[in-house]
């Protein structure tokens, strides 16, 4: 009752989103490949429906009947729309057999009673200070490549970077849109953490037009 019936005839799919197209110019050697497009999963359970790792949503809520709406008629939700110029894959998995299942939680320090002085002072000397913030000087002369960023909040970013920057560098101005916030970033296909990468460039590091992703830590 929660989900209607087009959509589960349509679980098999996955909806995109493309850009607006312009005539391709010829290849250039050396050029950076077009960004792979932002991924989100819908899920359909028995009791409503949740994106990504969000909460469960009902269906019958008149706050979601537009997103409803362009799932059953085979349209990408406005809500997971890309930056203009990017594109966007959703999946669609049908549990509709199942009531939601709420993703695993992150695992916290014990806050309770019985800590020893030695095991706080294990748990703040293993805490992961914020990354240093700054913000990318650009150089319009050199070559430059666009990247997407997913920040924490759900939100995303097109940031402009010279082929030159480093991985460091991108991880200080995530820092600067993200003030106090400890993180990493996860870049490349399949995604994988930057840090061992931070003294390359985004050209070494095969992060040209890519999509990042940020996570806390």
């Amino acid at each position: 009752p929660h989900s209607p019936a087009p959509v589960h005839s349509q679980l098999a799919r996955t909806l995109h989103s493309s850009p607006t197209l312009h005539p391709s110019p010829t290849q250039v050697p050396g050029a950076a490949l077009p960004a792979r497009p932002t991924e989100h999963t819908i899920t359909f359970w028995s009791n409503g429906f949740s994106v990504d790792d969000g909460p469960l949503r009902d269906t019958s809520d008149p706050a979601n009947a537009s997103f409803m709406r362009d799932i059953n008629e085979g349209r990408l939700p406005s809500e997971l729309s890309a930056e203009e110029g990017a594109e966007s894959d959703v999946h669609l998995i049908d549990k509709s057999g199942e009531p939601y299942k709420s993703p695993p939680a992150t695992l916290k320090p014990f806050g309770g009673e019985g800590r020893t002085m030695r095991d706080e002072a294990s748990s703040s000397s293993s805490a992961a200070p914020p990354p240093e913030a700054a913000e990318l000087v650009l150089d319009e002369s050199q070559p430059t490549t666009t990247l997407q960023v997913r920040l924490h909040d759900g939100s995303r970013k097109l940031v402009k970077a010279n082929h030159s920057h480093t991985v460091a560098q991108l991880q200080a101005h995530v820092a600067a849109l993200t003030p106090g916030v400890s993180f990493e970033l996860r870049g490349g296909f399949p995604p994988k953490p930057l840090t061992p990468s931070a003294d390359k460039t985004l050209k070494e590091a095969g992060l040209l037009s890519e999509s990042i992703v940020q996570s806390t830590c």
